[in-house]
């Protein structure tokens, strides 16, 4: 019986040991796969792309029109989790830019009729440009997703872009609340 026990008790190691090859195989394997591709944005310090969107009034906004301004630009999807939550950080950020001439714009690929009830659900005070297909500005920006920014010096020069993060954290740290 002892023997029966022994060979049982070394099966089982076995076993053990062998799912640990397993897993730590499963390991090396899921780390060795290459990640998510770098996302293509405009790089720093080029010419911002000029761009023309229309308000929800129907009014059209242009590149031109901001002439010496700083201009942030916030791509957005009314259907967008993340960028639903962005959006209480955006409205407290809109003040303290206008106080220095900036101008922080949402972007919707969307029509009015789809982002008028959107925008009176989350009492947006800021300016809501469209920019709908088959409006170049969105591939113009690469944007590749949302929410997405592109923040354009006064002198039209691409200044940072991307998915939010470090560097947006830096961007609005530099104005005072």
């Amino acid at each position: 019986m002892s023997s029966a026990l022994v060979v049982s008790v070394g099966l089982l190691w076995l076993i053990v040991l062998f799912n640990l090859l397993l897993t730590f195989g499963l390991i090396r394997r899921a780390n060795a796969r290459p990640g998510m591709p770098p996302v293509e944005t405009l790089n720093v310090g080029e010419p911002a792309p000029a761009f023309t969107a229309v308000t929800l009034d129907g009014e059209m906004v242009t590149l031109a029109q901001f002439a010496g301004q700083q201009l942030v630009l916030v791509f957005m999807s009314s259907t967008c989790a993340p960028c639903r939550e962005k959006i209480p950080e955006l409205q407290a950020l809109v003040p303290r830019l206008a106080d220095a001439g900036v101008v922080l714009a949402l972007l919707f690929r969307e029509t009015a009729a789809e982002i008028k009830p959107f925008a009176t659900q989350h009492n947006l005070t800021m300016p809501i440009w469209l920019a709908p297909p088959p409006n170049s500005l969105w591939p113009d920006y690469k944007a590749a997703g949302t929410p997405f920014y592109c923040v354009i010096d006064a002198n039209h020069e691409v200044a940072i872009t991307g998915f939010f993060g470090p560097e947006w954290q830096a961007f609005v740290q530099q104005w005072p609340s």
